[in-house]
C-alpha cells in the first residue's frame, strides 16, 4: 500500500484492512470507486464523500461517523467499539453467508434536544438567537426536502413533548434560557390547570345536585296523582 501524504481516515482504515483489502485495487472495490480515488483520498487529496462512507460502513464495518470526521480520533465500528481487522473479517463472512447486514446505524433522536437547548441559550447570550433559529430551520427543511417526514413519528413524539411541560413549555430568547424563570412559569401553568379542573369540577357537581332537586320522585308523584283520584 503506497505511503499517504497525510494522516487521513482513508489511509488509516486501509492500514487497519491490511495488505489484502487495504490493497489500492481491492479496496477501490470495496469503496465501490476508482484506484485513482483510493491513492487521492488516501493522501487527502479529494474529500469522502457521505455516499461513499455508506459503502464503506455497510463493506467494512467501519463508523461512518468517524469515516466523515478528522483522523485523530479513534477509528470505531458501528456500535463505537474500537475498530479491528477482525470486525471487518465478520462482516465480509455475513456477507459471504448470505445473511443481512449488521453495519446499521441507530441513535436516539432525543438526545439531541440538551445540545440544541444549549447552544441555542449561548447564541441568545450573544443576541443571536434569529441566526441560531433561521440556521436550524434550514438544516431541518433541508433534510426534509432530502429525506421526507415520517407523519406517525413526528404524532408520537409530539405527543411526548406535550406530556412534559417543562420541554414543552420552555423558550429561548435573546437573553439565554433562564432555568428559574422556566421552572416558576412551568409551576404557574401547572397550578393554573389545576384550578381550572377543580373550577370545571365544582361546576359540574353544582348542576348535578341542582337537578336533582328540581326533579320530583317518581313515587311521590304516584302517591299524589293516587290522593286526588
Amino acid at each position: 500500500m503506497a505511503k499517504s501524504q497525510r494522516r487521513t481516515t482513508i489511509a488509516i482504515l486501509r492500514g487497519i484492512l491490511g495488505p489484502a483489502a487495504g490493497k489500492e485495487e481491492r479496496f477501490a472495490q470495496l469503496a465501490n470507486r476508482s484506484v485513482s480515488w483510493v491513492k487521492k483520498a488516501s493522501a487527502g487529496l479529494l474529500p469522502v464523500s457521505e455516499e461513499t462512507a455508506k459503502v464503506l460502513q455497510l463493506e467494512t464495518g467501519i463508523s461512518f461517523c468517524w469515516l466523515m470526521g478528522p483522523a485523530d480520533k479513534l477509528p470505531v465500528d458501528t456500535r463505537g467499539k474500537p475498530y479491528r481487522r477482525e470486525r471487518y473479517q465478520f462482516i465480509r463472512a455475513r456477507t459471504f453467508a448470505g445473511l443481512p447486514a449488521v453495519s446499521q446505524t441507530s441513535f436516539k433522536p432525543l438526545a439531541f434536544l440538551p445540545d440544541i437547548a444549549a447552544i441555542g441559550s449561548a447564541a441568545g447570550d450573544h443576541g443571536k438567537a434569529a441566526i441560531f433559529l433561521w440556521r436550524l430551520k434550514s438544516f431541518i427543511e433541508a433534510q426534509r426536502e432530502q429525506f421526507g417526514s415520517d407523519e406517525e413519528v413526528y404524532r408520537f413524539v409530539s405527543r411526548l413533548l406535550a406530556d412534559n411541560p417543562k420541554v414543552s413549555n420552555f423558550d429561548i430568547h435573546d437573553k439565554g434560557l433562564n432555568v428559574a424563570e422556566v421552572d416558576s412559569l412551568v409551576q404557574r401553568t401547572v397550578e393554573a390547570a389545576k384550578k381550572l379542573n377543580e373550577n370545571q369540577s365544582q361546576r359540574s357537581s353544582r348542576k348535578i345536585r341542582k337537578g336533582k332537586s328540581t326533579k320530583t320522585p317518581l313515587r311521590h308523584a304516584r302517591s299524589r296523582r293516587g290522593g286526588s283520584a
